[in-house]
């Protein structure tokens, strides 16, 4: 129910940009600049653009797609658990998720400086373009401004971390009370990237 909430659910205004992979690469290589090193929240800034354009590669791919890979690759969530949220089969559960890995990998491999010494756009180069098509707001971070430790964004890093530590233990599978907390954080729209 929670899956299909998401796969239904009205699009954010952001995703009725249907945002594909392809122009969000041309919007990145637009508009890189030198770092600006003189702004004292140059770095945060730079937070800012990195998160932002992780959730913005996440829009390139379809409901389906995004959701198979969160739930399987930042969650952790075992393919059988995965499918069993999304109402599908454990095999179609793992061809969309390798699908969406593999589009991931290739844009990041081409576009991301973090990710290929070879690719242009950095974090840093991107906050001038950021700032003045109004994708960064300074005063008003969506992102890099939750650095306190009961935020989203390390409650996210907490449930991973715990995920990883449980995945650690060969014989763990995931408990059914788990499997329902996921669905309700997911129906509960709280976290628009699930969305």
């Amino acid at each position: 129910m929670a899956a299909n909430h998401i796969i239904s659910f009205r699009k954010s205004r952001v995703e009725q940009e249907s945002l594909t992979f392809h122009r969000f690469g041309e919007e990145l290589a637009e508009g890189l600049a030198a770092p600006d090193t003189t702004r004292p929240d140059s770095g945060l800034l730079a937070q800012e653009v990195k998160l932002g354009c992780t959730l913005g590669m996440l829009l390139c791919l379809d409901r389906d797609h995004r959701l198979a890979y969160i739930l399987t690759d930042v969650f952790g969530l075992s393919s059988a658990d995965a499918a069993f949220i999304c109402g599908i089969a454990p095999a179609s559960l793992r061809k969309r998720a390798s699908r969406a890995r593999s589009r991931l990998r290739e844009f990041v491999g081409v576009h991301c400086g973090l990710v290929s010494t070879s690719a242009k756009c950095r974090c840093d180069r991107r906050v001038t373009a950021a700032v003045r098509n109004g994708r960064v707001q300074p005063g008003h971070l969506n992102f890099a401004s939750h650095a306190e430790p009961n935020d989203a964004v390390g409650e996210m890093e907490r449930l991973h971390d715990l995920a990883s530590l449980m995945r650690s233990h060969p014989d763990y599978r995931t408990p059914q009370a788990v499997t329902q907390a996921i669905q309700t954080v997911i129906s509960s729209g709280t976290y628009t990237i699930l969305q």
